[in-house]
């Protein structure tokens, strides 16, 4: 009976320092829309910069990654776009190839 109960802290544990860490070092997403070429999210580049998931889930993005991004929206200040602005992050007018492969 102690070894589930071990596992059980183990896992409870590891969980936390997940949390605590919000967008860890070394996390990439990478999002496969239909024409316009894989998108890689980098967890350590936005970690370096500061940032936490919290920073943007739940105020930014849905975590039930319901939302999609449309090319519209690249023009608006939703999403990704609220800072990749040009003043605060690179912006995304003629940078395609920051965020999409072969963009």
């Amino acid at each position: 009976m102690k070894i589930p109960a071990l596992l059980l802290m183990t896992l409870v544990f590891l969980g936390s320092v997940g949390l605590s860490q919000a967008v860890p070092p070394g996390l990439s997403l990478e999002f496969i829309p239909e024409d316009e070429g894989v998108v890689n999210f980098s967890g350590t580049s936005h970690y370096e910069a500061g940032m936490r998931c919290a920073n943007c889930h739940m105020r930014v993005f849905d975590v039930s990654r319901s939302a999609r991004i449309s090319f519209g929206d690249h023009r608006s200040d939703q999403f990704c776009f609220g800072c990749h602005d040009g003043d605060r992050a690179f912006g995304v007018r003629r940078n395609c190839g920051n965020c999409h492969e072969g963009g």
